[in-house]
């Protein structure tokens, strides 16, 4: 198997199908330690998943200081998910110190690699600094009244 003979991403891969039960088998802790084998080869997408492991706290304690930190690797390394993920810890000062300024950039680098809630957050926040109200369909105050 070539999750067994070092190739990190089959070992990213294999650790994915244990965190989620892919295949009927879940297992977080061992999902976790594929991780670590694949980030150890600095298999970016690997980081970005013991991230996502702290902020959860599946297979680890949780931890939003690890969580930041992992998903830095990951972002730095150009993961549009794990740059979205910690521009959304900046901006609520989760495991990293708030920080707008910080959020923005990571914002608009997932945002240039067309990561869809990205680009909408960007969106709505142009639109609001415009002092228009995001539009939402879903709410219609004319019938509240």
């Amino acid at each position: 198997m070539a999750a067994e003979a070092g190739n990190s991403i089959a070992q990213n891969n294999l650790g994915l199908m244990l965190k989620t039960g892919y295949g009927g088998m879940r297992n977080p802790l061992e999902a976790m330690k594929l991780f670590e084998k694949s980030a150890a080869q600095n298999y970016p997408e690997a980081k970005a998943n013991i991230g996502f492991m702290f902020c959860n706290g599946e297979g680890v304690v949780k931890d939003f200081d690890a969580c930041a930190k992992w998903l830095r690797k990951a972002a730095d390394d150009g993961v549009a998910q794990a740059q979205f993920s910690l521009a959304v810890l900046y901006i609520g000062g989760t495991g990293v110190s708030k920080d707008e300024n910080e959020a923005k950039k990571w914002v608009e680098k997932a945002a240039a690699q067309g990561h869809s809630e990205a680009i909408t957050w960007l969106r709505v926040m142009s639109e609001k600094s415009r002092n228009e109200a995001p539009p939402n369909p879903s709410i219609n105050t004319d019938a509240a009244r």
